[in-house]
């Protein structure tokens, strides 16, 4: 009882004390207290009170400001721990990780030859929640919240925005509040911003963009890893660590527990294809491009031993329970069987064919393997006896369709395989011990990747038709479907825990997804394509927006409502486009490398008519730039473009070509007059032409290639930045070089000009905004915007710069002091972004297909 009194005196005190020591200004978080009040609140059994502090949005974004991201989640954690009504739950829970943990212990001493398969003690997959018992289940949270409701609803919001926190809560004011608003349509943690949201500064999804609120949501957590690409993961067991590689050769170590990661490290040269982990998360390996086989120590996070052999791409490979031998193949035709303890390949298997997936059985005593096409060869689904080194059965030989994905139970006698039919892609199942074969009408497109529970109940397939499906094998149908364009574009990979209770996704362009897929639903779906969404225009004056993608459609938005008012067709991909400033008309790039065919074409939004239509037979795609005071286009292409074309979409006429440079443009820049133009390109040349006249005037010759200009229009000058980091100042009365402006050796992306505030300024490809005062060009501020390069950067209301980064973020900025005043971190892979409005409004297109409407506003 005493020791009860002393917390909370403790929590007593603490909860009278401010989040911030510095107020509204949110820079100096009370770190003592965000320590210590959850802590000492769940000691003292204060339930109630614990509860409000962390549905606290001031309280969270304190301790996030407070870079404590991470002890919040335990704060949640701990305090859901002790709530009395969780008792039961954690019971229940305990149990189970006892199974996992012994079963863990025990497939290891499989492995090892220890126990039999038969004494094994396989867990009991979780039987999935019906439709009926998650409704019934929503409907009671949403009229009769508890403490456990009221934390569970936060704790999917933190796993969610936990890194997004972490990393922006102390750069931006009320960025929780910001993030709680984005969360849900309506809600315990929406709700809770309805007294804060119109005070601070903020990038708001439009209300009619938000997803529908779901308080049993089967995505729990989300890894962000920026633009990079996760192409393959695998899960321990025990369900404590993941391990991942992406397409840019990184390493990846990650702790399901914490939801921390603990290391990224580039790995190989090109992309990590597979990788593979022991039942205990002791042992990884990874391998893939180079055809280097990585064994990583995960708790020492060190790479241990390289295993060389293979003479081209590795495509698949599996690891042991015990993490003491593995195999891999790919396109060199071998499987190779590895001592991973002595680094020496036991054996080479094959059967001179390229290997594209492997499973291997939980007693590490057999291996399925399905093979690729190569001229004159069939694919194959191989079972290969581990003891006798050799091919013991083929289930499967024929031309069409090759598979992309296996799965193998635990004693080798259940085989799985996923056809990689773009159009009508089936599950096969063979059982050897009752020779029973089954197959599943599964999905539409490519299946990707198979998981199988333990006990060969349940299966889970992912798809490149956007979904994924979890299947009950023994009644041969699919129990559940979750489709949601924004979580399941193109899934690569999946894991699967022994239970079925979780599964962690990666799919193209998005970050690592962790599902709860037997208690959690995902309904709803997002406003935009069908596939990739690849590029987005937005009307500055008007409430109109478009986007493209890949499903040859152009969407016309009304940013008022929110709603796709109506579509344009098209044959072929739409790659990029642009709005006139009226808002009146767009120009479409589209194209197929299949036909060669590249076409440009004009289209009156008000009428929907197509009114001009360039057409090409050369599949290198156009940049064009819009002159709205004649509505004719500068365009050239992408790829080896050396001139630029002014045409007349109207009439559809080439007016006149410029010709001048002898390798690639890689950027226009056009007098606010449209008088003249400036030209850059890899040729280390800048060109002045004369638009009206159609003329050359001058070149300006630099000692880099160009990539970007900007005319100072009321000071007769340009700037250019290069690729070596260097901005120059040139006359353009006397093509004279004025000033050379130095900050770092990275190259220049963007180039923008205050002529209000007589303000220059530059981002580069390491992440860095600098501003130049253009009275005598010193710089006044630079700041890291982005961890990675800048791929937009835009100046509205005279004073702001808007930019967009590699890691997937936007942010807003002040000039000139360049502060920070919002930020907005996307769940996947932003393809193009354009705005603001004077309204504020900022479309944003995502590789998973969807469009989003993002509001500005600042603090009133």
């Amino acid at each position: 009882m005493q020791k009860n009194n002393y917390h909370t005196a403790i929590a007593i005190y603490f909860a009278t004390k401010p989040h911030f020591f510095d107020g509204d200004l949110q820079k100096k978080p009370n770190i003592r207290k965000c320590s210590e009040l959850p802590w000492q609140q769940t000691n003292a059994k204060l339930w109630d009170e614990v509860t409000e502090t962390l549905c606290d949005l001031n309280f969270i974004q304190a301790k996030a400001c407070s870079k404590q991201t991470y002890d919040l989640v335990k704060d949640y954690h701990l305090a859901l721990d002790g709530l009395p009504e969780y008792q039961p739950e954690k019971e229940k829970e305990r149990k189970r990780q006892e199974r996992l943990d012994k079963y863990t212990q025990d497939l290891i001493a499989c492995a090892k030859g220890i126990i039999a398969t038969e004494e094994l003690e396989i867990p009991e997959s979780i039987t999935p929640w019906t439709e009926k018992q998650l409704n019934a289940e929503i409907e009671r949270i949403r009229t009769n919240p508890t403490r456990m409701d009221r934390l569970r609803d936060y704790i999917n919001f933190l796993g969610r925005e936990m890194e997004s926190l972490q990393k922006f809560a102390s750069e931006v004011k009320g960025f929780s509040i910001q993030q709680a608003y984005n969360y849900a349509d309506t809600g315990m943690v929406h709700r809770a911003t309805e007294n804060f949201v119109t005070k601070i500064n903020k990038l708001t999804i439009s209300p009619v963009f938000l997803e529908k609120w779901n308080p049993k949501h089967a995505l729990f957590s989300t890894f962000n890893v920026g633009s990079h690409t996760i192409c393959a993961l695998h899960m321990s067991v025990d369900e404590k660590i993941l391990i991942a590689g992406d397409f840019s050769g990184n390493f990846y170590i990650f702790n399901l527990v914490s939801l921390e990661l603990k290391l990224r490290i580039k790995a190989h040269d090109g992309a990590v294809n597979t990788v593979s982990i022991s039942a205990d998360g002791r042992i990884g390996l990874s391998a893939g491009k180079d055809g280097e086989i990585k064994i990583w120590d995960v708790k020492a996070q060190s790479c241990r031993g390289i295993l060389t052999g293979h003479t081209d791409e590795i495509l698949a490979s599996a690891i042991t329970a015990d993490g003491e031998r593995c195999l891999s193949g790919g396109r060199d035709q071998t499987l190779r069987y590895w001592d991973i303890e002595n680094q020496k390949c036991i054996a080479i298997l094959g059967d001179n064919k390229y290997i594209t997936t492997l499973a291997l059985s939980g007693d590490g005593k057999r291996v399925v393997s399905s093979t690729n096409i190569l001229i004159g060869q069939s694919h194959t689904v191989d079972v290969w006896d581990l003891s006798a080194m050799k091919l013991i059965d083929r289930y499967e030989e024929g031309y069409y369709p090759s598979y992309k994905s296996t799965a193998i139970n635990l004693d080798g006698t259940v085989i799985i395989a996923g056809n990689d039919d773009p159009n009508n892609s089936d599950i096969k199942i063979w059982s050897k011990s009752n020779n029973q074969f089954i197959k599943l009408d599964a999905h539409s497109h490519i299946i990707s990747s198979l998981s199988l529970s333990a006990d060969t109940r349940f299966l889970v397939s992912s798809s490149l038709d956007n979904t994924m499906k979890v299947w009950d094998i023994e009644a041969e149908q699919n129990i559940k479907t979750f489709r949601h364009k924004n979580y399941f574009n193109h899934p690569l990979s999946s894991s699967i825990s022994v239970d079925l209770s979780k599964i962690v996704v990666s799919d193209l362009g998005g970050p690592i997804r962790v599902w709860n897929i037997t208690e959690g639903s995902c309904i709803g779906t997002t406003k935009g394509h069908n596939g990739l969404a690849t590029c987005a225009a937005i009307a500055k004056t008007t409430g109109i927006a478009v986007s493209g993608g890949w499903d040859h459609k152009i969407m016309v938005w009304d940013l008022r409502s929110g709603n796709c008012d109506f579509t344009l067709e098209h044959r072929y991909t739409i790659n990029r486009l642009k709005m006139y400033s009226d808002g009146k008309k767009i120009i479409v790039e589209d194209g197929e490398f299949a036909d060669q065919v590249t076409q440009l074409s004009l289209w009156d939004l008000s009428t929907k008519d197509l009114i001009g239509r360039i057409r090409k037979h050369c599949f290198p795609q156009w940049d064009f730039r819009i002159l709205q005071k004649s509505n004719h286009i500068l365009a050239f292409l992408d790829e080896g473009g050396t001139d630029v074309e002014l045409w007349d979409m109207n009439k559809e006429k080439l007016l006149f070509v410029f010709k001048g440079h002898s390798k690639q443009i890689l950027n226009l820049s056009i007098h606010p007059d449209e008088n003249y133009f400036i030209s850059t390109g890899e040729d280390q040349n800048i060109k002045l032409w004369d638009l009206e006249n159609h003329q050359y005037k001058s070149t300006f010759i630099d000692n880099c290639p160009v990539r970007c200009s900007k005319i100072l229009s009321d000071k007769n000058v340009f700037a250019s930045g290069n690729m070596k980091g260097i901005i120059k100042i040139w006359s353009l009365s006397d093509e004279h070089l004025l000033h050379q402006l130095n900050v770092r050796n990275n190259g220049i992306t963007h180039l923008e000009y205050s002529p209000i505030m007589q303000l220059l300024i530059s981002a580069d490809m390491e992440g860095w905004i600098s501003v130049w005062d253009t009275k005598d060009y010193h710089l006044i501020f630079t700041e890291r915007a982005h961890p990675s390069a800048i791929q937009n950067l835009t100046l509205f209301n005279r004073n702001l710069i808007l930019s967009r980064g590699g890691d997937q973020s936007i942010k807003i900025w002040s000039l000139p002091d360049l502060k920070c005043l919002a930020a907005y971190q996307a769940d996947g892979r932003i393809t193009d972004l354009d705005g603001p409005s004077i309204k504020g409004e900022i479309i944003l297109s995502l590789s998973s297909g969807e469009i989003r409407i993002i509001h500005f506003n600042e603090k009133n």
